[in-house]
């Protein structure tokens, strides 16, 4: 239904005005009846309207410096109707000029307020149809720059309805996600509060709303809000890019009641080149994972690399790798958090996160390759992958990549099940510690392995022994 607010200081006229239809069957909600102009403006300031019904001569503020002051200052895109008195008739044709659909003589006529009611039905139809689309237009074009798809025709029609001086980046806003919550699986609670991310940056925006959208993630576990800033924001608002930045943040945490995080990527020149900028926001990602929470991240202070040698957190990985061989769930969670806890201390870089997970990624799948060298160990580990390490790295939680290892712990006890099975045939009915066949191990590391895996596997001492 349509918001709309009835604003006169004659309370008998607003009020018989409010019981004189249906406004429900209308299409219609009153959401205040107010008393004068000013009272209004501050009502519209907090509060979203769809339509405005104001008399035109009251205290404080009249409707008509109401309405000239909504449109000087972008407050609202509501329509507005004036309610006037054949004296006033002058006053109502100005409103006209300033952009008022209508006006309604008093005594207020009931077919006279329906027709009006219904024409601003109509208009605000195709008027919300109309901005979708050319919403929608803009977000495909912009969407398109940040994977680096250069269409001449879309610059052109961005550039003619936003403006993008002053240097432009792209921002990530996401809600941050407890670990420790159950719901954070929840795909529909993701979409939920991304939606209503997305509902309050537009409302905070206002006629730069097209600037944001949904889902401009290439991995399939994003829900944050993509928000192309340009200095053009900062100038208009009188403030620095700083201040600006921090302003939205704390707008948009008082809306939504989320703790956010904003990803602030590199600065560039134009919005052609917004993939560079979308691009840092991707590694700003990564780095996350491993470094002290904050609200907002800057890629200038984020990822300055200093000529440094690359951190290898190796002995810690060494132990993790150990606690996911030998498949101990308690261990593994420990060991993840000693790996947080010193990549946190050592202040890893980038480049640092991609060597210490290549590490373990290949040791991991070493591991597979020694237990069945059969085994697709490329296709179990992109699976595994998939479903959850690189999830985790993307949301930057230890939940995650402990589902990660726990998945893959498993997996090697699979392995080394079907490498034993390989050479025991003890399913003789009755009798399942009898052993029916005399493996042949070629070579002493095989031995020393197959060896390994009879101990980490539990078999009965007398199977132990035949070794």
């Amino acid at each position: 239904m349509l918001k709309v607010i009835i604003v006169d200081d004659e309370q008998f006229i607003a009020q018989g005005l409010q019981a004189l239809i249906d406004w429900n069957a209308a299409g219609y909600e009153v959401a205040a009846v107010l008393s004068d102009g000013q009272e209004a403006l501050e009502y519209i300031k907090r509060l979203p309207v769809d339509l405005v019904i104001t008399d035109v001569m009251m205290p404080k503020m009249t409707g008509l410096e109401l309405l000239e002051t909504v449109r000087r200052e972008n407050l609202s895109n509501a329509g507005f109707v004036i309610l006037s008195g054949y004296s006033e008739f002058s006053y109502a044709q100005k409103a006209l000029r300033y952009g008022c659909i209508d006006y309604l003589l008093k005594p207020v006529e009931k077919q006279d307020l329906l027709s009006i009611l219904s024409k601003y039905n109509n208009i605000s139809q195709n008027s919300k149809m109309e901005e979708q689309y050319e919403l929608a237009y803009q977000a495909r074009c912009l969407i398109s720059l940040l994977f680096g798809k250069y269409d001449p025709h879309g610059v052109d029609y961005l550039h003619k309805h936003l403006d993008f001086s002053g240097g432009v980046r792209y921002i990530e806003i996401s809600a941050c996600h407890s670990s420790d919550n159950e719901d954070d699986d929840d795909e529909n609670h993701f979409r939920m509060v991304q939606r209503d991310l997305y509902q309050s940056c537009v409302q905070i925006l206002g006629e730069d709303r097209s600037r944001c959208f949904c889902d401009a993630s290439l991995d399939r576990v994003g829900y944050g809000i993509a928000f192309v800033y340009s200095g053009a924001l900062a100038r208009n608002a009188g403030c620095s890019e700083t201040q600006y930045i921090q302003d939205f943040y704390k707008k948009l945490g008082v809306s939504t009641q989320h703790e956010l995080r904003f990803l602030v990527g590199k600065k560039v020149d134009d919005i052609t080149t917004v993939s560079e900028s979308y691009d840092t926001v991707c590694g700003l990602k990564n780095l996350c994972a491993f470094r002290q929470q904050k609200s907002i991240y800057y890629y200038e202070e984020e990822l300055s690399v200093p000529q440094e040698r690359a951190v290898l957190c190796k002995d810690t990985l060494d132990q993790l790798i150990t606690a996911i061989e030998l498949n101990e769930q308690e261990r593994i969670g420990s060991e993840i958090d000693d790996l947080f806890a010193e990549m946190q201390q050592r202040g890893v870089h980038d480049k640092d996160i991609n060597l210490n997970l290549n590490y373990l990624l290949f040791r991991l799948m070493h591991l597979a390759s020694n237990l069945d060298n059969e085994a697709n160990q490329k296709e179990m580990l992109q699976f595994i992958s998939a479903q959850s390490f690189r999830e985790g790295i993307s949301r930057g939680s230890r939940q995650h990549l402990f589902r990660f290892a726990r998945e893959y712990a498993d997996y090697l006890s699979l392995l080394r099940k079907k490498y034993l099975h390989r050479y025991f045939g003890f399913y003789r009915q009755g009798n399942p510690g009898t052993l029916l066949g005399k493996p042949d191990v070629a070579g002493l590391g095989q031995k020393i392995l197959y060896q390994q895996c009879i101990l980490r596997a539990n078999l009965p001492q007398k199977i132990r022994a035949v070794l």
